[in-house]
């Protein structure tokens, strides 16, 4: 059952405050950071431990994957299958993952002594009807980055970098950046997927935490394999070794074919 991560994560730790499990694909992660941040500014905790795990390994993933010929087939060199935002990407690596965040208010963790890595400033989600269009598909994609960081009270020039869905399929990436092109097109865009894969419901956290470690040493995360920018996809991706961040706030996305997305900004403590 997909609640059983979060019961079991509850008894272990005796937590005892409100329960929930978001079940919404590639988007639940960062949906599940969303809300475990409003039931803290509701006051309904101090304290919650919200994240994302997910396994695509499983027999029916491939079959489904493998049916939309949207895996990549770079079997020779498997560390290199993954390529976001690159022309000579072919498709996305699948894998299995869990990351967890504590969030707490700030003077609950002051008073505890709990080392602050970052801040989440601002979240939002969107949705709009899928469409083979990706000039008006990225549509949901905008609004929820524009939602996101007026939740967090920032301007669109405050946010140092866009950590990217970035799955690495041909038309997936194109919307995505298309529509980062139109709101945010100097900004540096980092994809962490291009080190771990796709990790379905858990992704949307393993790429926050790149973001917050990255922001807490002033840095944009690195992307692997970007070598031959494609036309098609006009981002400013932050290729080889991280590069040095002179903001303090950055915002991570993720979208689904569906036509959802859901943006979450982080900021320096």
């Amino acid at each position: 059952l997909p609640n059983m991560l979060a019961s079991h994560i509850s008894i272990l730790w005796d937590a005892r405050g409100p329960n929930n499990t978001i079940h919404q694909n590639d988007l639940s992660s960062l949906v599940a950071v969303s809300e475990a941040t409003h039931v803290i500014e509701r006051g309904d905790a101090d304290i919650m431990i919200t994240g994302g795990a997910s396994s695509r390994l499983q027999p029916l993933d491939w079959v489904r994957d493998c049916l939309t010929r949207e895996l990549s087939h770079r079997c020779d060199r498997p560390d290199e299958a993954v390529r976001p935002f690159d022309s000579d990407r072919d498709g996305r690596v699948i894998g299995e993952g869990a990351v967890i965040f504590v969030l707490e208010r700030r003077e609950h963790a002051v008073a505890r002594g709990a080392p602050i890595l970052a801040r989440v400033a601002g979240s939002a989600s969107a949705f709009q009807p899928a469409s083979q269009d990706s000039s008006s598909r990225g549509g949901a994609i905008r609004r929820a980055i524009e939602t996101a960081t007026r939740d967090a009270e920032f301007e669109l020039s405050d946010l140092g970098h866009v950590n990217a869905h970035g799955v690495s399929t041909i038309f997936d990436d194109q919307v995505e950046s298309q529509a980062l092109c139109q709101l945010l097109p100097d900004a540096p865009v980092t994809a962490p997927k291009s080190f771990f894969g796709d990790l379905g419901a858990a992704s949307g956290a393993m790429e926050m935490a790149a973001s917050v470690m990255g922001i807490d040493r002033g840095l944009v995360p690195g992307t692997l394999n970007y070598e031959s920018p494609d036309p098609s996809c006009p981002v400013n991706v932050v290729a080889g070794p991280p590069q040095f961040s002179g903001k303090d706030a950055c915002v991570a996305i993720n979208h689904l074919p569906q036509g959802v997305a859901a943006a979450v900004v982080v900021s320096r403590a």
